[in-house]
């Protein structure tokens, strides 16, 4: 019923989201059957119209107590936020102050339009009250609430508030008072800066965020020296393993805590992905569930099956991205996957970089081997500091707390650029300084797309051997 009443919208293509009342039959607390209206999303992606489960889930644990006007407001927010979020060019949200930066990005459209609706992106988004977009955020995070507790959400957008932090929901203004307006035009700013955003607001709302004494995004990059410096300032030896991969590859955190210790593979095998012998070892990042690399070559495969099943099958565990256990789940944001098996390779700045992270995850799999927790669990970052946790993989939350020591014991921490995602800024500024093009970076860092094995290939090693000369010259 629900795709047939999708097929028969008739989309505004500037509104590519609407609410629709349906009628639901749930069990109330005194066990009786009730029937009520209950508001769902339907999405236009361009290529098909999407509802999203994760609001259906949230409006079924919602509907048996709120009123349904309520609910349908609730509803509609994340609809407009979808719609925000889809005309400013879907940028990919690596980060929880990235969702931040457009949930408040968000808001600065809602309060402040262009008062000629002619030259607004949404003719119909007149300006709002700080009580409407105190309700809007209220929404939001009882979403973001409900999809952390759930299965993995549908979209980009509701993956990246599943990952998200929920500190926006604590910015509920009572009135907008001067300062937190301009915290508005500073979140519009870092918002345009992210990584492959192109905005295509109109002039009106880009002068609204026009801040001269807002900084660059280049000068709030980590350097070579800054990262380095909290490299050396670790004084656990898998965290600084972890963090030198991250400088050398420029990966997300969670990418590397998601890694397989059959991940990290000898340059001798280099040709069974590409036709180009590398002369680093491959670290592999794999889509933590679909992937269809588990360790295997594509001719000693008897079947292929997906990450998901070779864990159930082989350690009877589901993958971080579905464990009940908060301190020990693991959010994993979208990117591309070039190659058939759905893995991305990236290429390393420094080879000596590469053979030390080459070593130590020899030595963290000898550990797991010694201890048994190579049967209990496939992954390769463990824990090596005390004795309970000795072998188990490791726990964002404590990789935090190892880059704030280090990064306070560097003399570095609070200062601009420096946290845990700034060792894949400095990757990114340090690719572009090597003459490589724009799509080049973005194929590197998977934002990009390519269709075939092939062209992966050949895509790889132009990236490698740009990095090389990169790295010769620095040397020379």
């Amino acid at each position: 019923m629900i795709t047939d009443l999708a097929n028969s919208i008739d989309f505004d293509p500037r509104y590519p989201s609407l609410v629709v009342d349906v009628p639901t039959i749930f069990t109330d607390r005194a066990g009786l059957r009730k029937r009520r209206l209950m508001p769902i999303l339907a999405l236009n992606t361009g290529a098909m119209i999407l509802m999203p489960d994760e609001i259906i889930r949230w409006m079924m644990s919602e509907v048996t107590y709120r009123r349904l006007k309520v609910l349908h407001a609730s509803v509609a927010a994340v609809g407009r936020l979808w719609a925000f979020y889809t005309a400013t060019g879907s940028p990919v949200l690596e980060t929880a102050a990235d969702v931040d930066a457009l949930i408040d990005s968000y808001l600065l459209m809602r309060v402040a339009p262009p008062d000629d609706p002619d030259k607004r992106v949404f003719p119909l988004w007149d300006p709002v009250s700080a009580g409407t977009v105190a309700r809007d955020l209220r929404a939001i995070s009882a979403l973001a609430r409900s999809i952390r507790v759930g299965p993995t959400p549908t979209t980009p957008l509701g993956l990246a508030l599943k990952g998200s932090s929920d500190r926006f929901a604590e910015r509920v203004p009572s009135l907008f008072r001067k300062s937190y307006f301009a915290h508005l035009e500073a979140q519009w700013s870092r918002y345009k800066e992210m990584e492959g955003f192109q905005p295509v607001l109109p002039s009106e709302i880009r002068y609204l965020a026009r801040r001269p004494e807002v900084t660059s995004s280049e000068e709030h990059t980590m350097n070579d020296e800054e990262a380095q410096a909290i490299i050396e300032c670790t004084n656990n030896w898998t965290y600084r393993t972890l963090f030198e991969a991250a400088e050398g590859t420029g990966g997300r955190i969670s990418e590397y805590l998601h890694m397989f210790r059959f991940d990290l593979i000898p340059s001798v095998y280099s040709r069974r992905f590409m036709e180009f012998d590398s002369p680093d070892p491959l670290l592999i990042f794999a889509d933590p569930v679909r992937s269809l690399w588990i360790g295997k070559f594509a001719n000693e495969r008897r079947q292929r099956i997906t990450r998901a099943t070779f864990m159930r099958r082989t350690y009877n565990i589901e993958p971080r991205l579905d464990d009940p256990d908060k301190s020990y789940a693991l959010g994993f944001k979208g990117m591309k996957f070039p190659h058939v098996d759905r893995i991305r390779i990236p290429v390393w700045l420094t080879s000596g970089g590469a053979r030390r992270v080459e070593d130590a995850a020899l030595e963290l799999g000898s550990i797991c081997q010694r201890v048994g927790t190579d049967r209990d669990h496939p992954y390769l970052f463990v824990s090596t500091g005390t004795k309970t946790s000795l072998g188990e993989p490791l726990r964002i939350g404590n990789v935090e707390k190892a880059f704030n020591r280090a990064a306070r014991k560097a003399g570095l921490l609070g200062k601009p650029g420096i946290h845990l995602h700034g060792f894949r800024h400095k990757f990114v500024k340090k690719l572009r300084t090597s003459g490589l093009s724009n799509s080049m970076v973005q194929f590197l860092i998977g934002h990009a797309n390519e269709n075939s094995n092939n062209a992966y290939g050949r895509d790889w090693q132009t990236a490698h051997d740009a990095v090389k000369a990169l790295e010769a010259a620095h040397a020379s």
